[in-house]
């Protein structure tokens, strides 16, 4: 699954593109569940994290430039108590309908 997504400079791709952890999490689940039900949304933004940690496109930025909290806006997890849920979502770039 991951794969299909493409590490970017955050400077080079517009935060409303960033892909958030709950869509990888929901690509990722159908492939390995027991291991995306193990770790869970928090554990696995931090094994993405040691994976692309020494990627070109990272190179002398911290984690916390190419993932951030921001407010939700691709429709995937909707409004909690009438407020924008933040998520942590990663500056990689992805298809629109990545297969699954």
């Amino acid at each position: 699954v991951m794969c299909f997504f493409t590490p970017k400079r955050p400077s080079e791709l517009p935060m409303s593109l960033w892909v958030s952890c709950e869509r990888l999490v929901s690509l990722l689940e159908p492939h390995a569940p027991t291991e995306v039900a193990r770790l869970g949304p928090s554990n696995l933004k931090q094994l993405i994290a040691e994976w692309y940690q020494y990627h070109p496109a990272f190179a002398g930025l911290p984690f916390s430039a190419w993932c951030k909290k921001l407010k939700n806006r691709d429709g995937s997890t909707g409004l909690a108590s009438g407020r924008r849920i933040q998520v942590f979502k990663f500056s990689f770039q992805f298809p629109p309908d990545p297969p699954r």
